[in-house]
């Protein structure tokens, strides 16, 4: 019960939109490398998590950290945003992997 109440806190937090994506790839590549604890990692990112990143910050803001529920309200949001802005995650993804790549010379 309390993860559907969570789940309705943040999307009411959020206002039931995405949070922008006006964040430098860069900036984006630096917090997706403090989450694997500063070691290289091999796969590309993704729409749907660069979507989640962003939720989790909105989410921890209100001390929700449940794992399930950001993930939950990411999926739902998804199912329920423009496809322009879908669009936007897709390219901001796109700039992560190139800093990806030319960082840990993988290709995806």
């Amino acid at each position: 019960m309390d993860n559907i109440k969570n789940i309705r806190t943040l999307q009411k937090a959020l206002n039931g939109r995405l949070p922008s994506t006006n964040v430098e790839p860069m900036e984006i590549f630096n917090e997706l490398l403090s989450l694997h604890d500063n070691r290289p990692f091999n796969k590309p990112t993704n729409m749907r998590n660069l979507a989640r990143l962003f939720v989790m910050k909105e989410a921890n803001a209100i001390q929700i950290t449940n794992f399930h529920v950001i993930s939950r309200v990411t999926d739902l949001l998804l199912k329920s945003v423009a496809h322009s802005e879908k669009l936007e995650y897709h390219k901001l993804a796109s700039q992560v992997n190139e800093i990806i790549k030319k960082r840990f010379r993988k290709t995806f």
